[in-house]
Formats: structure tokens, C-alpha cells, sequence
């Protein structure tokens, strides 16, 4: 994950010069390519490390499709409510993806063999690919501004720049930091809050990991309704803050019931707090940079995540599984009421503006993206004319 990490802010800015869209086939191609090359490298028995480097790649690769996918979303929907359902349908999917990936991977070993299954992970890239071509984008181009800019101290620097000068921007991405930290820390503290403070098997760990995946996927639901308050920013802190509560709860009652329904809290809340915080820079981002944002954002969000997992383990070894339960959680709804004042102003900020349903009813602008079109609609003004009298006058003069 660490190349990953540091190749994310890079490759993502490619969404930003060329066609979304492209990116995310060529995107698909290479990783299929990559996946028919470690088959066969297990099929001719050569070195695992070969295999362990076509994997790294691999995972490089894959951080450029994410953010194009982001950034192309706004192109496609044609109003607010639809961007949220599409950031919504893409985190369910992801999620359910997550768990129905291993589970055929596991069926299709125990029936065939290594190289069939990394066969097979190359026809889904493969099927990915054919979806994205088929995706019709007419709006999304690729911004020819944005590519001379490149030669000039543009390109990945202004993805850096964008997110930097915006006060709202970094209040949201430290939250996020924070929340992907802990989660990361998660990743050891599930497994040792299993075993050490709960005192069940290895299958243990196993539901309570499931209970972290159902909540996921009923916080994509439950993010979707919430959006209809026109309040992402605040969900997003509240998703922060029930996210750290619950992991709290685990180390203060030790009780594997209350560990189940904590965990099941914990994937809601994940859910609200990914869906939100994608949603929210879709539309407070210039679209001509968004990629390039998104690719630092998850760049920034991968290495914490990997951060976190460096630390759970001397967090536990200095103030025990208990605490490390209660320190890590009670972190986050600190840091979310603090930022309370900041996330309510962002809510104010990044509504749709008055008027942009009426621009969306003008068959001359109807094409336009999301983004350009309450661009459009945030620079008008009323103006009230008598009409009538005006041309009553006219008509006497005639």
C-alpha cells in the first residue's frame, strides 16, 4: 500500500488531462494484463517475489481509477440528489464486492488451482473495462487548459494547491485522516479485541468482521436519506463522531454483544463518512482539478490507514487492549465537535444554489454537468422588470 500511497496524487492527475473515462479503461487493461502475467508466472513456478511486485503494481495501477471515477460521476448526474445516489450505489457496490470477492476466490481455489483464480481476477478487470466504455460521457472532456498547464508547474502541484488553499477542504480531509487512521488501527484492534478482551476463537473475528461489513452496507442506505436534509457536511461530523463513540464502547463493556451491534455502528458510520466526504468535494472542488484532488486525498488516506496499522500494536503493548479501544475512539468525536462551527458553515457553502433547477429546464443547458451548471446558476441575480407597462408604452408610440 506504501507505493500506492505515494503514486495515488500522480497517476490520479492523468483523470485531469486526458478523457475520465479512458483512464479508467486503459486503467482496467493494465491491471488484467498484470493479473494474466502473475498466472502465469505461478504456472511456470517462478519466484513468488515476482508475483509479490505484479501484485504492488498492480494495486499502483488501481489508484488512478477511483478518482477519475469520482470526478466523471459529477458529469453524469444531473442534479444533486442523483450524485449522491450514484457516490451511494458505488460505496454498496465496493462493499458488497469486498466480501463476495474472497468468498469466490476461496470457492475457486478449492476447485481449481492459484493460476485460475488470478485468471479469473483478470476477466473481471476485463468486464470492468467493457462497463466503463459502454458508459456514455458526450460531457467529459479532457481539459485542454488544464493539459498546458502542465509544462508550466501545473500537473500534480495544483491537486496539492487546491486542497491546501481552502480552509474548508483541509478541516474536512484532517477529519477524514483521522477517521482512516483509526480505521486502519481497527484492522489489528478487531482481531486482538477478539481473541484477548472478548476471549472467543478465531471464528470470532470472523462475525465480527461481518457485523463491520452489514453495518456498511446499511449505512449506504441510511447516508442516501440522510442526504435528502441537504446537510452532508454535518452528517459527515456525526458519522466521525458515532464512528469513534462506538469504538469506545467496545473497551469500556467487553461484551461480545455489544461488540457485534459497536462493530455493525462502526460500517454504518464508515459509510456515511465515505459517501459525504466524496460527495461533498464532487462539488466544492473546480472540476478542472477534482482528479487531482482526489488522487492526494487518497494518497493522504491510504498512507493513514497503513499508519494506523503501525500503531495499534504499540498502543496496546503501552496502555493495553482496553484503552487502546477507548483512546483511539474518543479521538474522533473530540476532533468532530470541534470542527462543528467549520462543518456547518461548509453545508451553507456547498448547497445547490437558488435557480438551478430552473437553468437544469433550459434545454440549451440541460447537457451541462452538475458542476458547471450551479457554477451558473451561483452567479445570477434578480432582476424584476416591468414588462407590461414597458411595452404598453411601445405600443402607444407606434
Amino acid at each position: 500500500m506504501l507505493p500506492a500511497a505515494i503514486a495515488s496524487p500522480f497517476l490520479a492527475g492523468l483523470a485531469d488531462r486526458y478523457s475520465r473515462k479512458l483512464v479508467m479503461v486503459v486503467t482496467d487493461a493494465i491491471r488484467a494484463a498484470l493479473m494474466i502475467a502473475a498466472a502465469v508466472t505461478i504456472w511456470q513456478g517462478w519466484s513468488a517475489y515476482v508475483v509479490y511486485v505484479i501484485v504492488a503494481l498492480s494495486t499502483v495501477a488501481g489508484t488512478a481509477f477511483r478518482p477519475a471515477q469520482a470526478a466523471l460521476l459529477p458529469h453524469l448526474a444531473r442534479n444533486p440528489a442523483e450524485l449522491t445516489a450514484a457516490n451511494v450505489a458505488s460505496s454498496t457496490l465496493e462493499a458488497v464486492g469486498a466480501f463476495i470477492g474472497p468468498a469466490l476466490g476461496g470457492i475457486l481455489l478449492a476447485v481449481t488451482n492459484i493460476e485460475t483464480v488470478f485468471a479469473v481476477n483478470a476477466v473481471s478487470f476485463v468486464w470492468s473495462a467493457l462497463l466503463v466504455f459502454a458508459v456514455r460521457s458526450g460531457s467529459e472532456k479532457p481539459h485542454e487548459k488544464e493539459v498546458g498547464d502542465h509544462s508550466h508547474g501545473g500537473g500534480v502541484g495544483a491537486g496539492f494547491r487546491a486542497l491546501f488553499a481552502s480552509a474548508d477542504l483541509l478541516v474536512l480531509t484532517g477529519l477524514y485522516t483521522a477517521q482512516t487512521l483509526v480505521a486502519g488501527a481497527l484492522n489489528v484492534l478487531v482481531v486482538v479485541t477478539a481473541l484477548a478482551l472478548l476471549d472467543v476463537d478465531s471464528s470470532g473475528v470472523g462475525y465480527l468482521n461481518a457485523a463491520l461489513g452489514v453495518g456498511g452496507l446499511v449505512g449506504g442506505f441510511v447516508a442516501l436519506v440522510l442526504a435528502t436534509r441537504g446537510r452532508l457536511a454535518a452528517d459527515f461530523g456525526i458519522g466521525i463522531a458515532l464512528f469513534g463513540i462506538t469504538l469506545a464502547l467496545i473497551g469500556i463493556t467487553s461484551s461480545v454483544a455489544v461488540a457485534l451491534l459497536a462493530l455493525a455502528l462502526i460500517g454504518l458510520a464508515n459509510s456515511i463518512v465515505d459517501i459525504n466526504a466524496l460527495t461533498i468535494m464532487q462539488r466544492a472542488v473546480p472540476d478542472e482539478v477534482l482528479a487531482r484532488v482526489l488522487g492526494v486525498l487518497e494518497g493522504i488516506l491510504i498512507g493513514s490507514i497503513g499508519v494506523g496499522g503501525l500503531l495499534a500494536p504499540l498502543l496496546i503493548h503501552v496502555a493495553g487492549i482496553r484503552w487502546a479501544l477507548i483512546l483511539t475512539g474518543f479521538l474522533l468525536p473530540v476532533l468532530a465537535l470541534a470542527a462543528t462551527r467549520r462543518l456547518l458553515s461548509i453545508d451553507r457553502r456547498t448547497s445547490a444554489p437558488a435557480h438551478s433547477d430552473l437553468l437544469r429546464g433550459i434545454e440549451l443547458l440541460a447537457p451541462l454537468p452538475l458542476a458547471t451548471l450551479e457554477a451558473l446558476a451561483g452567479s445570477l441575480s434578480e432582476l424584476s422588470v416591468a414588462g407590461r407597462r414597458r411595452n404598453r408604452s411601445r405600443g402607444r408610440g407606434g
